[in-house]
C-alpha cells in the first residue's frame, strides 16, 4: 500500500498549488426538501475549488428521519475520482481517491452527492441535519492534510411535494432515442425538464410522477445535471450517477456493505496491483464491476505475477446496467496471491473497474483505482 500512495502523491506533486480568497477547506453541505417517503439528494461541495487528492471521511445524518441510502457518488471534472462508502448506523464511512487531484476543482460539480430516501412516517416541517464530521481528514498533492476553516452542515427538510426522487436509468451510456425517465412528485402540465449538456432532447411530462426526455445524439449521462421546473418557477434538480443493480452481493459481510464509487470512464481492458500478500487472514482484495451499457458483458479475471505468470482466472457475466463486487476469493478459490500481483479485468464491452482493498481489523476497505490498461500479460494466455 505504501507504494501505491507514495506514487499517487508524487503525481499530485506535479500539479501547480491553487491559489484563491481561502488558505483551507470551506465544507459545505446543501439544505434540501423533500416529501415523506420521498427523496433528496444531499450535495457536499467546496466554497471555493481546491485539489484533494484523498480523503478518509464521515458523514453524520439523523436517522430518526433518513431511512434508506439509496445512493452515493462521486463527481470530479475529469471522471477520475473513486472511492467506497460503508454506512454504520447514523454515519457514512467515505474512503476517496483522485490520483491527479482533480476532486474538488470543478466548481459546477458538487464533490459527492448523497441520495437518502426519508422515512414514510417523517412528520410535515422535520429537519434531518447533515454534517461532515470533524475528525474528517483531506489531503493536499504533496500529502499534507488540508485545513479546513470552515465546516457548514446542511439539512433535508420533510416539505413541499415536488421533487426528483430517481432517473432510470441513473447512469451510463444513453443510445440516441433511449428513454430516461425523471421519477419524482408534483410534475405539473407545463413543467419543464431537461439534461446539462445534451442536444436535441425532448421532454414529456407522462403524468405528476414522471418525466420523460428523449434525445436524438448518443450521450454517458453521468455527472450531468438533471434539472426540472415546474411552472410557478420551482426548480429541483438531480446530478446523475450509475448505480448499477447486483443480483448476488458478496458472501463476506463488508464487502456486502461496501458501496463502491466508480469514475464514469469504462474501459474493455484494465488491470491494478494488490498492494499487499493476503496470506495472513487479516487483509484481503477485491474488485468491483459495473457494466455502464445495455448489453451483455462476458468478463475474464487473471490474476499475473510480477513476471506474467498466470496464478489463477475467473470468467463472468455481467447483464446491461449490472454490478458485481467480489473478495478474490470467491473469484479464484484456493488461489494463492501475494503483494504485487496484478488483477487483470478484460471485457467485450466497455466497463468501470474498482480494485478494493480492505482490513477486518479495522473494517475498511479501501479504493484503488484501475490503470486503462493491463501492467503486464500472460506469458500463456489463451483467447477467449
Amino acid at each position: 500500500m505504501s507504494r501505491f500512495i507514495t506514487s499517487v502523491v508524487l503525481l499530485g506533486c506535479l500539479l501547480p498549488l491553487q491559489a484563491g480568497k481561502y488558505k483551507g477547506l470551506w465544507l459545505r453541505m446543501s439544505d434540501e426538501t423533500a416529501p415523506a417517503g420521498g427523496v433528496a439528494q444531499v450535495r457536499f461541495t467546496l466554497t471555493e475549488p481546491k485539489p484533494i487528492i484523498r480523503t478518509r471521511m464521515d458523514l453524520e445524518f439523523d436517522d430518526t428521519i433518513v431511512g434508506d441510502i439509496v445512493g452515493i457518488a462521486l463527481f470530479s471534472g475529469s471522471g477520475e475520482a473513486t472511492g467506497t462508502a460503508i454506512r454504520m448506523g447514523n454515519r457514512l464511512h467515505v474512503e476517496a481517491l483522485s490520483p491527479t487531484a482533480n476532486w474538488g476543482m470543478d466548481e459546477n460539480l458538487p464533490l459527492l452527492t448523497v441520495s437518502v430516501r426519508l422515512r414514510d412516517d417523517a412528520p410535515a416541517g422535520a429537519r434531518a441535519g447533515f454534517r461532515i464530521a470533524p475528525e474528517s481528514v483531506f489531503y493536499e498533492q504533496n500529502g499534507g492534510q488540508w485545513n479546513v476553516e470552515d465546516n457548514a452542515p446542511g439539512s433535508v427538510t420533510v416539505g413541499p411535494d415536488f421533487a426528483i426522487n430517481q432517473i432510470v436509468p441513473s447512469g451510463g451510456f444513453i443510445q440516441a432515442g433511449q428513454t430516461v425517465r425523471v421519477m419524482g412528485v408534483g410534475f405539473a402540465p407545463g413543467t419543464q425538464a431537461g439534461i446539462e449538456g445534451v442536444e436535441g432532447l425532448s421532454a414529456t411530462v407522462v403524468s405528476p410522477t414522471e418525466i420523460a426526455l428523449t434525445s436524438t445524439t448518443t450521450y454517458q449521462l453521468d455527472q450531468r445535471r438533471v434539472s426540472v421546473v415546474d411552472p410557478w418557477a420551482r426548480e429541483r434538480s438531480f446530478f446523475a450517477a450509475l448505480e448499477g443493480f447486483e443480483n448476488a452481493p458478496s458472501v463476506y459481510d463488508l464487502l456486502a456493505a461496501t458501496q463502491p464509487m466508480f469514475s464514469p470512464r469504462a474501459e474493455t481492458s484494465a488491470s491494478f496491483v494488490v498492494p499487499q500478500d493476503l496470506t495472513g487472514g487479516d487483509p484481503f482484495a477485491g474488485v468491483a464491476i459495473q457494466n455502464p451499457t445495455s448489453d451483455m458483458a462476458r468478463v475474464k479475471v487473471t490474476a499475473l505475477d510480477a513476471a506474467g505468470t498466470r496464478l489463477g482466472k475467473a470468467y463472468l457475466t455481467l447483464l446491461g446496467t449490472e454490478r458485481v463486487v467480489r473478495d478474490i476469493s470467491e473469484l479464484m478459490p484456493g488461489v494463492t496471491v501475494p503483494a504485487g500481483t496484478v488483477l487483470q479485468i478484460e471485457s467485450d464491452v466497455p466497463l468501470q473497474v474498482l480494485g478494493l482493498a480492505g482490513s477486518l481489523t479495522t473494517a475498511t476497505v479501501l479504493p484503488l483505482p484501475a490503470q486503462a490498461a493491463p501492467t503486464t500479460a500472460a506469458k500463456t494466455e489463451p483467447a477467449w
